[in-house]
């Protein structure tokens, strides 16, 4: 019989009972402290005699004594009790002592922006937090629901209720140039830009949705299209490409301030967008983890790095 099975005929609140019993001896203050009638607890002695098949308390001229059965019992219940309350109770957590794995899907160039303030402080605070990263995909719902990720950053905000949507801010957009682009030495138009080839950072796509990329909604909305020679995953094959040929990349207008980047790429044209056409991204969860302080405790120090670009 397994263990569910076996723990399902008793009831686990007569052993809450029992703990008192022994500590108290007596019936009625026993009752007092746990709130019920003296009759009531007298039932609960009864049940308890009957579960155990033993007398548990016994009746002496020094009051009720704790049968040797009783008192092994007593031995195991600060455990189990203590034990029971860290499940039901109201989790409390240091920083210092959090020992788990926070997993993010992150688009490239936000990871870039906010990974290594996060991971920085992260160190400081909870020295054995593991941070991983994971590359975006088109829909990561499904990973959020099985808990191969904690949390995502996404430029959709269609989720359904079971998740937890926050928007984190917009981006205005530029196009980008090696400093050796013809272009890159002059004000280039928006035409002009079209006629060359376009490096892309890709978001893995899934079976599961038709997945457009937020630049080209962008550029449809505008009733244009790039032409793309390149595309990858990871950050530093696309900006070696774009620095090795004449292709233009599309990126975040805050792209320029990188310290890695600023000596290589120059902004070559500048999209004059409206608050509705911006980039939007938004950091999504699911609802599993809403009542998790140190899941709250990840995401505020998330939200702030976050909050830095």
């Amino acid at each position: 019989m397994i263990t569910e099975q076996q723990l399902h005929r008793i009831d686990l609140n007569l052993l809450v009972a029992l703990s008192v019993l022994l500590r108290e001896r007596n019936i009625s203050r026993a009752a007092q402290t746990l709130f019920v009638s003296q009759p009531a607890m007298s039932k609960t002695l009864a049940r308890l005699r009957d579960t155990f098949n033993d007398d548990i308390l016994y009746r002496t001229s020094q009051g009720m004594m704790p049968t040797e059965r009783a008192k092994q019992i007593g031995r195991q219940l600060p455990v189990f009790l203590q034990q029971a309350l860290s499940i039901v109770g109201e989790e409390e957590f240091s920083p210092s002592t959090i020992e788990q794995v926070f997993t993010l899907s992150i688009p490239p160039l936000i990871g870039q922006g906010c990974l290594l303030g996060l991971f920085t402080q992260v160190a400081q605070l909870a020295p054995s937090v593991v941070i991983e990263e994971h590359p975006p995909v088109s829909d990561p719902s499904v990973a959020l629901e099985t808990g191969e990720i904690d949390f995502a950053i996404h430029p959709n905000a269609n989720f359904n209720e079971d998740f937890e949507v926050s928007l984190i801010g917009s981006a205005d957009l530029s196009i980008y140039a090696s400093k050796r682009h013809p272009l890159a030495s002059k004000q280039a138009t928006l035409g002009q830009c079209l006629g060359y080839g376009f490096v892309n950072l890709m978001v893995d796509k899934s079976a599961r949705t038709s997945f457009v990329h937020p630049v080209d909604n962008l550029l449809n909305s505008l009733n244009v299209k790039r032409s793309i020679i390149f595309s990858s995953g990871q950050l530093s094959s696309v900006m070696e490409v774009l620095n090795s040929s004449n292709a233009l990349f599309i990126g975040p207008r805050s792209l320029i301030a990188s310290h890695s980047l600023k000596d290589h790429i120059a902004p070559v044209y500048h999209f004059n967008l409206t608050d509705e056409q911006k980039m939007k991204f938004y950091l999504i969860r699911h609802k599993r983890n809403e009542q998790s302080k140190v899941h709250n405790w990840f995401k505020t120090l998330l939200n702030d790095s976050l909050q830095g670009l």
